[in-house]
C-alpha cells in the first residue's frame, strides 16, 4: 500500500510544533500587506491628486487613466508599474512626489 504526499501532508503539518501560531501570524501579516497595497493603489489612482484631476477637467481634458478607459474594452488593460515614482531631481522635482 503506497501513500501519496498529498494524503500525508496534512498529517505532517499537524505534527509540526507551532504551525498553527505561524499560520495565524502569517495570515495577519498578509492582511497588513494587503491593506498597504490597497492604500498605495488608491493613492496611485488619484495620480497627482484631486486638484490635478480637477485642473485637467477644467481645461476640458481627461486624465490618462480616463482616456485609457475609453480606448480599451473593460477588463482588457493591465497597468504595470502603478506604484513607480519618479526620480527626477531637476527643476525642483525632488520636492514633488506623485504616487
Amino acid at each position: 500500500m503506497s501513500f501519496s504526499l498529498s494524503t500525508r501532508l496534512p498529517r505532517l503539518m499537524l505534527s509540526l510544533p507551532g504551525v498553527r501560531s505561524c499560520s495565524v501570524a502569517g495570515a495577519q501579516q498578509t492582511l497588513r500587506v494587503k491593506e498597504r497595497i490597497e492604500s498605495a493603489r488608491a493613492r496611485a489612482l488619484l495620480g497627482g491628486g484631486e486638484h490635478r484631476i480637477a485642473a485637467q477637467h477644467k481645461k476640458g481634458k481627461l486624465t490618462a487613466r480616463e482616456r485609457i478607459g475609453l480606448l480599451c474594452d473593460p477588463g482588457t488593460f493591465v497597468e504595470y508599474d502603478m506604484f513607480m515614482e519618479h526620480t527626477c531631481t531637476d527643476f525642483g522635482m525632488e520636492k514633488e512626489k506623485y504616487p
